[in-house]
C-alpha cells in the first residue's frame, strides 16, 4: 500500500497541561521532540519551550494535575528543554492503537497541536476516527503521497543555498536581484522565477 503525509492541526485536551499552559502562555512555542510510553502507560515526553516567561510556565507545569514529573535539562532566560512524565498520554495511545508514525518535532501553541503523519490512508482514517470517538476537535489540513524525492530540483537548492548565503534573504537585504543574478551569471527575470518557484514548493510542502 502506498504511504502518505498528512498534516493535522487538532485542539489538545484542557486537562493536559500542555493544553493549558499553552493557552496561557500564547508567546510561547512549544516543541514536543521526542515521545515514548512507559510499562504504566504514562507518557514520558521531551519538550523544547521558546519564549514567554519560562521560570513561571515551569512553575505552572509543576502544579498541574496532569504531571507525574519534571526533569529541567536545560534553561535560559526565553527558552528551555524538559522531560516530562504525564497521565493519560492520548497522543501516544492514538498512535498506537492506529500504528501510524508521528514526525516530530511536534508544535503546540495556544493549545493547537501540529501533526505531520506518514503510514497509509486506511490507518490515518483509523487515527481520524479514534479522534472522533475521544471528541477532539481536528482538521486534516493536507494529505498527500509521500515520497523522499526532494522537494526542490538541484538547481533550485544551488540558487536558494546561493540567495541565503550571500543576505538575499536578510533584512534589510544585503544584496539586491540584479547583483545576485549577475553573480550567478543568469537573467535577473531568470533567478526571480527560479527563486518564486522554489519558494513556493517549500511553502506547499510545509502546510
Amino acid at each position: 500500500m502506498d504511504a502518505v503525509r498528512a498534516k493535522i492541526e487538532l485542539k489538545m485536551p484542557e486537562k493536559l497541561w500542555l493544553a493549558a499552559i499553552s493557552r496561557r502562555h500564547r508567546d510561547s512555542t512549544f516543541n514536543i521532540l521526542s515521545f515514548l510510553p512507559t510499562k504504566e502507560l504514562i507518557g514520558n515526553t521531551l519538550i523544547k519551550i521558546d519564549g514567554g516567561d519560562v521560570r513561571k510556565i515551569l512553575k505552572e507545569i509543576k502544579e498541574h494535575p496532569s504531571l507525574v514529573e519534571l526533569i529541567v535539562l536545560g534553561k535560559q532566560r526565553n527558552s528551555a528543554v524538559i522531560n516530562t512524565r504525564t497521565k493519560d498520554p492520548w497522543l501516544l495511545s492514538a498512535m498506537m492503537k492506529s500504528e501510524v508514525l508521528l514526525k516530530p518535532p511536534v508544535k503546540v501553541k495556544d493549545g493547537i497541536a501540529e501533526w505531520v503523519v506518514l503510514s497509509t490512508r486506511d490507518r490515518v482514517s483509523a487515527l481520524m476516527k479514534l479522534l472522533d470517538e475521544k471528541g477532539i476537535t481536528y482538521k486534516l489540513k493536507s494529505i498527500s503521497e509521500y515520497s523522499e524525492k526532494p522537494v526542490l530540483t538541484e538547481h533550485q537548492a544551488k540558487m536558494l543555498d546561493f540567495a541565503l548565503m550571500h543576505g538575499y534573504y536578510e533584512i534589510p537585504r544585503k544584496i539586491t536581484l540584479d547583483q545576485l543574478a549577475r553573480k550567478l551569471g543568469v537573467s535577473k527575470s531568470t533567478l526571480s522565477e527560479t527563486l518564486r518557484v522554489a519558494e513556493r514548493k517549500l511553502i506547499e510542502y510545509k502546510s
